[in-house]
């Protein structure tokens, strides 16, 4: 269990980073045969720079760069703008980046309109593997890259199952309920050819001015703990090895973390 804490914790960390233009390498891999796998250390002596910074980056409102408006994939521009490929997709499902630009607004505005816009779950599927079997077939180093997703109470995406908020789940003080409700979730992750979630907030409610309590599983770290590791099983099951139906799970936002200090 603590092993895939850590993995799913150090991969939020390792993913972050803006995208950039990453310039093309003309370096050559040995030859290999389809039986042979380089070993991680082998594998990044080999690497660029380049590479190596497209591997610590993640793609979100970037997305535009390489998906059309009707939602295909377009690989020359994927070529044209992220040779290398890149170490995180973020959110596959939603259409973030791509809408038509729309005048700023205060966020008090009541003219405001919210709009929920992104793909069904068909439609991500197959944007996941087009996607996928680029970075695998068309970058130099053959690295899949890792999509990741928001679940708080349920995938934050159209046609997905939508629990109550955290906040409402802690108050049934029932963690086998929680990971009953996690499992779910992460079924409908999984389904989208999503591994890992964004997900649970184990932010602890100390300052009721702090504007996120909802994302709370409360004020009482032993709840917290308790709901926390609740929704770590549901996510990703018991097993050294991930299930088909779970994702990895990265909590959030600083754990621990609660309180107004910006």
């Amino acid at each position: 269990m603590l092993k895939k804490i850590l993995i799913g914790t150090c991969s939020a960390i390792i993913l972050m980073g803006c995208t950039t233009y990453f310039a093309t390498s003309t370096a050559e891999l040995p030859e290999t045969s389809s039986s042979q796998v380089l070993s991680p250390e082998t594998m990044v002596s080999q690497m660029t720079i380049d590479e190596k910074l497209a591997q610590i980056s993640c793609i979100w409102k970037d997305k535009a760069k390489f998906i059309e408006k009707d939602g295909s994939f377009n690989p020359v521009k994927m070529k044209e703008h992220f040779p290398h490929g890149a170490g995180c997709i973020a959110r596959p499902q939603d259409t973030v980046g791509m809408e038509e630009p729309t005048p700023s607004k205060d966020l008090n505005d009541a003219t405001v309109v919210r709009r929920l816009s992104g793909r069904s779950p068909e439609d991500t599927v197959k944007l996941v593997n087009e996607i996928q079997k680029w970075m695998i077939e068309e970058t130099r180093m053959g690295i899949p890259t890792l999509f990741h997703e928001e679940g708080l109470h349920g995938l934050q995406g159209l046609h997905a199952t939508s629990f109550p908020q955290s906040i409402g789940l802690a108050a049934t003080f029932d963690p086998e309920l929680v990971e009953q409700a996690y499992s779910i979730v992460a079924r409908e992750i999984r389904a989208r050819g999503v591994h890992h979630v964004l997900s649970p907030v184990v932010d602890v409610a100390l300052d009721p001015r702090w504007g996120r309590i909802e994302e709370t599983f409360g004020e009482d770290p032993f709840l917290v703990s308790q709901m926390g590791v609740a929704a770590i099983k549901g996510f990703q099951g018991s097993d050294d090895l991930l299930p088909e139906d779970k994702v990895l799970t990265t909590l959030k936002h600083m754990t621990g973390h609660g309180q107004p200090e910006a």
